[in-house]
């Protein structure tokens, strides 16, 4: 039965560790030696924190010391830069016969591809509601005639844009003719200034 236990234990796709109350790791299943590229002779003996996190103290929120001072399960999710990779960890106790946590059991899962999936669907959602926004943005411009310029207010009426603006914002418009304007509209009045010019030499 034991070794029956011990092949399961290793068949086993997630990495799973039994640790100690003093956060030393008793045991490793071989996909936890693969997914921190270590032999099980490296790992047992050696703190939890220093195997998962390269650190040489708890880390902080750490699952471990949850899971003895709750005595319930405790999940995790983080990323590990000297892994390369987005992990979920769950951990959960072992209890004598006065609910003492003594030892904890460690899954640890390997989530990197949901976490990447998870990072495009919420960057497909920004660009869906910068989409939205800009929709919105379009609704709220203002109809212009080409031609005259008036603008059609809400109730449909067309009315000039100086007006319009007036009655939005109380804005006062002074009235005058810009150069191109001049030059459409009273064509002749350059060639009157040249003819003013030359009788004036």
């Amino acid at each position: 039965m034991v070794e029956e236990w011990a092949a399961i234990f290793d068949l086993m796709s997630d990495g799973v560790s039994i640790h100690d109350k003093e956060f030393t790791i008793l045991n490793a299943n071989l996909a936890l030696c693969r997914m921190v590229n270590k032999t099980r002779e490296e790992i047992i003996g050696q703190k939890c924190y220093r195997i998962f996190h390269g650190t040489d103290a708890p880390i902080g929120d750490c699952v471990f010391e949850k899971t003895c001072e709750t005595r319930g399960h405790t999940t995790s999710e983080l990323f590990e830069p000297w892994i390369n990779a987005w992990i979920s960890v769950t951990s959960s106790p072992i209890l004598d016969e006065a609910r003492t946590c003594t030892r904890t059991i460690h899954i640890v899962r390997d989530v990197t591809d949901r976490k990447k999936a998870e990072e495009e669907r919420d960057l497909l959602m920004i660009e869906h509601m910068e989409a939205l926004s800009l929709a919105n943005t379009l609704k709220s411009l203002l109809p212009i005639c080409a031609g005259c310029k008036k603008i059609r207010r809400d109730d449909g009426i067309w009315e000039p844009i100086d007006t319009y603006i007036h009655n939005k914002t109380g804005t006062e418009f002074s009235h005058g003719l810009c150069p191109s304007c001049v030059k459409k509209i009273y064509p002749g009045i350059k060639a009157m200034k040249l003819e003013t010019d030359k009788k004036k030499e």
